[in-house]
């Protein structure tokens, strides 16, 4: 058996890399899923530094009451 005891087949090792490739997009579709609802929401107030705004408020509590008037308008 060249290459001894850790060789493995050249078709195996497509499969494995192919399964790397779908375990590493599923990671990375979930963190970026995750960062945009946690961009959505945080932080409650514009964190700023020296009177300027370093990180802006999220959007759905800077525009919380745009929004709670646009669903009441389409459910109402």
């Amino acid at each position: 058996m060249p290459g001894g005891v850790l060789a493995i087949d050249p078709d195996t090792k497509r499969y494995l890399i192919a399964f790397a490739w779908v375990v590493i997009a599923t990671v990375h579709g979930y963190g970026a899923a995750w960062l945009a609802i946690r961009m959505l929401f945080r932080p409650y107030h514009p964190v700023k530094f020296l009177g300027l705004t370093i990180w802006p408020q999220g959007m759905i509590p800077r525009h919380r009451e745009r929004l709670a008037e646009t669903i009441g308008n389409a459910v109402g």
